[in-house]
């Protein structure tokens, strides 16, 4: 088995319009994602994210650059792996007025997979009390779970999930977290596209970021933040007596509306208490203060946040 789920080397994509006019939508991109748990792949609209899932799957012919699925090349060797591979390529499409498990078992008659499986899933994704319910009274978050159960049909190794939270209330988000991370458990790769910053980082245990169709940070998400802390928040009666006093020991410190930011390791909280208390400034909170991947999402594209995005991420 191979322990590397998707490799892509100089992937490159261009559409032309016309005989003139060109727009490359993946720009060299390189990629390696490992077998096993919940890989996200994060960037702004327009990044190049979905562009490389069709090239990936065999619906968009690459202009340049070699790409893998499970160790097979494609597109050559799609016809061997394919069926290892479920995915989700946008908004899946059901009949509206059949039922849950009828629309399961139209998808899952072309592949000759038997009721048994069907039932199975649906149980997976949490849809087993509204199997017989028509569609069209499904919430998206529940049609998103039948999604997800028709791109397991085949029982994948690698599962491809372009933007699965897209357009969901808070609750429907949890619920596709929460299938992902068990999916990820189950040693399969989930391979999900997102623009949604907070739900990445519950999510996933490694991400790639791309910027204008190219990769610019990859890895495990403790590691692409590049920190496990970022320091202490310190709240404390008379924050500017305190900033004086930890400033003129040598600490950097950051004076906030409420508290105060002081760039040590959480090892060193005692040296922070002991500070201030020795000159009467007694801390009445303290914590560690992580950085987040939203803020190295944006230190890395250069990109300030729109309203939208900060709606999407809380």
């Amino acid at each position: 088995m191979s322990t590397t789920a998707i490799h892509i080397e100089g992937l490159t994509k261009t559409f032309r319009r016309g005989r003139s006019r060109a727009t490359r939508a993946v720009d060299g991109l390189d990629l390696h994602v490992p077998a096993g748990g919940v890989f996200g792949f994060l960037g702004p609209n327009g990044s190049g994210k979905t562009t490389t899932i069709r090239c990936l799957l065999g619906l968009v012919r690459p202009t340049a650059g070699n790409l893998e699925l499970l160790g097979e090349p494609v597109p050559d060797g799609l016809p061997t792996v394919i069926r290892r591979v479920g995915s989700i390529v946008e908004t899946p499409a059901f009949v509206p007025t059949m039922t849950a498990r009828e629309n399961l078992r139209l998808v899952a008659a072309i592949d000759r997979i038997g009721p048994r499986r069907v039932d199975a899933l649906l149980e997976q994704v949490g849809l087993g009390d509204d199997a017989d319910r028509a569609v069209r009274k499904f919430s998206l978050g529940m049609r998103q779970r039948l999604g997800v159960a028709t791109a397991l049909l085949k029982d994948p190794a690698l599962v491809v999930l372009d933007e699965p939270a897209n357009g969901l209330d808070p609750s429907g988000m949890r619920e596709i977290r929460l299938l992902l991370r068990a999916l990820g458990a189950e040693g399969r790769t989930v391979f999900v596209s997102s623009h949604l910053l907070g739900e990445i980082e519950q999510t996933c245990d490694a991400v790639a970021i791309l910027r204008h169709g190219r990769c610019i940070a990859s890895g495990r998400v403790a590691d692409v933040i590049g920190r496990a802390d970022a320091g202490l928040v310190v709240q404390v009666g008379d924050l500017r007596a305190a900033a004086r006093v930890l400033v003129a020991d040598g600490l950097a410190v950051e004076l906030r509306s409420t508290d105060l930011h002081v760039a040590v390791p959480v090892d060193q909280a005692a040296r922070v208490t002991r500070l201030l208390a020795a000159h009467d400034l007694w801390v009445t909170g303290m914590r560690p203060d992580h950085a987040s991947l939203e803020e190295r999402f944006f230190e890395l594209t250069e990109q300030q946040p729109t309203a939208t995005q900060l709606q999407e991420v809380a």
